[in-house]
């Protein structure tokens, strides 16, 4: 969504704790946006001004990001003339969306002097301006020129215009001249169209709130009464500010607003203490989760491209080792045609000869090119070759089948990863086995394997741990559970390692099935029913060697056939290990 002109004003109001702010250093960490560290009476602060065509916006951040290494050019400009520089006012143009900030800092003459750095969010349209003391435009971090805009330039040397607007202000104007604005307006649609600092969202909630209905006609008896109450609830809304950020059911931040919106449901809603704040931690959640679509996606592709072309040897390999049926038709043929040869002619394209094992006469194909001899070396050459291929298929199937159930195990994981630590993981572990190469300067993060299971207490107070990837779930079977512990796992498919730990105590019947249950609900057979979960004592199950994480084999062992449980799971969840 766009930071309308309310809630910016709520912004402005909290950043007048800014004002004498020194500023210490800036840095450019996008294209189109700023960030400044400040230094207040109450610390040090950053300040982000972004110019983005979607995310355009101005608060106080409390998340470091990223800076490129060399500083661009508009950010080299604004330290030659604002570092070190006061801040003297932020204010903002009415309730449009156009913020003035004003900078005192010497000049290279050490006269001190004033300059205003203008923020216009508008969209694609959305600019960041450094103007000198005349008006004038030293310059913007996005030009505008003729080319791009007829009605106003943006460029070094101009004097500076506001942007154009016949929007009215809520606010300012007086409300009989805000009542025959009005007069004939369908809301909530032209309410946001006629008055500036209105989203879409927040007329429908003025509608709302004023009318109880979702839209509304404004006529001349009623709209100067209208405006009275569209001021009174604006007031309202900027003098009671509960700022909240409403998330869709997956927890994705969609909407924020300085009041709760009644439009919006209250379960899905959180508060947070300022304006500042909701609009940092707002813009914080989206790109991560952002962040971590975009990761996830590339390595599900990676996953893909490499799970394919093993799939598809492996097909290769399984065909050529069930080729038992073609060695021996060939090898009877050969036969056959070994037992006939005296009455084969030379030249003949087929043979037909009766096959003495089953009585039944048959047609074999030959080469005419070739003698009744080579034909019958032929057909044995040949049964030899898919022998030969059988066994090496069967070498190469052996190598290469518990690679792509790794691969299968590893995108089970990323299925089921939940943030950037569980991501970084999986690339670690691709990096690690070559499938993705590492740049010279790129650093792996190490990251503990047990540092976050999944943990959980049976009724009958037993501890189950379960691992939420394949380096924990070979940390959890091979360096943490005990020889007397009991192993889960789910038969033939991806899943968790779920190990429940006894003591040396014999667990029972309800602490075997509820480890069962998790172990069911933690796989890749979580949406099934009736699915088989294999057991035994952790000495069971040991590694083969040169095997990858989370692949073991055991003996041993018993099967329990139990249903998915995602709320048993939940019950039985434990936040300490």
């Amino acid at each position: 969504m766009s930071l309308d002109g309310l809630t910016l004003n709520s912004i402005i109001s909290e950043l007048q704790g800014l004002i004498e702010a020194r500023i210490e250093k800036i840095y450019q960490p996008a294209v189109d946006e700023l960030l400044f560290m400040l230094h207040t009476k109450d610390g040090r602060q950053r300040l982000v001004i972004s110019a983005s065509a979607s995310d355009a916006r101005i608060h106080i951040t409390s998340h470091p990001g990223t800076n490129p290494e060399k500083a661009p050019n508009f950010c080299m400009l604004l330290r030659k003339y604002l570092g070190s520089g006061k801040i003297q006012y932020i204010r903002q143009d009415g309730l449009d969306r156009v913020v003035r900030m004003g900078i005192s800092s010497k000049d290279e003459l050490g006269i001190l002097r004033t300059f205003e750095l203008v923020t216009e969010i508008m969209g694609r349209y959305s600019n960041i301006i450094l103007i000198n003391e005349e008006g004038v435009v030293i310059d913007s971090i996005k030009h505008v020129s003729l080319d791009t805009s007829s009605r106003r330039q943006v460029l070094p040397g101009i004097r500076y215009s506001s942007p154009p607007t016949e929007k009215a202000d809520p606010l300012d104007s007086d409300e009989e001249e805000l009542g025959k604005l009005l007069a004939g307006a369908r809301l909530p649609k032209d309410l946001y169209r006629i008055l500036d600092g209105l989203s879409p969202q927040t007329s429908e909630e003025l509608t709302y709130r004023i009318f109880g209905a979702e839209s509304a006609d404004i006529d001349e008896n009623n709209c100067v009464m209208f405006a009275v109450a569209l001021r009174k609830e604006l007031l309202q809304m900027l003098s009671n500010r509960e700022p909240c950020i409403q998330s869709d059911q997956d927890g994705k931040p969609v909407f924020y607003s300085i009041v709760p919106y009644h439009q919006y449901p209250e379960k899905t809603r959180s508060y947070l203490t300022s304006s500042n704040s909701m609009l940092d931690e707002f813009y914080y959640r989206r790109t991560a989760m952002e962040e971590f679509r975009k990761e996830k996606s590339a390595l599900d592709k990676i996953l893909r491209k490499n799970t394919a072309k093993l799939e598809k040897r492996i097909s290769i390999y399984m065909e050529s080792m069930n080729g038992e049926d073609r060695i021996k038709d060939n090898l009877l043929m050969g036969e056959l045609l070994s037992a006939n040869l005296y009455r084969i002619k030379r030249g003949a394209s087929y043979a037909d000869v009766t096959d003495y094992y089953t009585g039944e006469e048959k047609r074999i194909p030959l080469d005419p090119a070739v003698s009744p001899s080579q034909n019958v070396n032929r057909f044995f050459r040949k049964a030899q070759k898919l022998k030969n291929a059988m066994k090496i298929s069967r070498e190469y199937y052996e190598k290469e089948k518990p690679e792509l159930d790794y691969l299968y195990s590893l995108s089970y994981d990323l299925d089921r990863s939940e943030d950037m630590e569980d991501l970084s993981e999986i690339r670690n572990e691709l990096i690690r086995y070559g499938y993705i190469e590492t740049r010279k300067k790129e650093k792996q993060k190490n990251i503990d394997p047990l540092s976050r299971p999944l943990v959980f207490r049976t009724t009958d107070g037993m501890r189950i741990m379960a691992g939420r990837n394949s380096r924990q779930n070979d940390s959890l079977t091979m360096r943490v559970a005990e020889d007397e512990d009991v192993w889960f796992h789910v038969k033939s498919s991806q899943g968790s390692h779920v190990i429940l730990f006894t003591g040396g105590n014999a667990p029972s019947e309800r602490d075997i099935f509820e480890a069962a249950v998790i172990a069911a609900t933690n796989s890749g057979s979580k949406n099934s029913s009736k699915v088989e979960i294999d057991y035994t004592e952790r000495k069971n199950v040991w590694k083969a060697n040169g095997a990858k994480p989370g692949m073991v084999l055991y003996r041993k062992y018993h099967t329990i056939i139990v249903d998915p449980d995602t709320a048993l799971c939940d019950r039985l969840r434990y936040t300490e290990i």
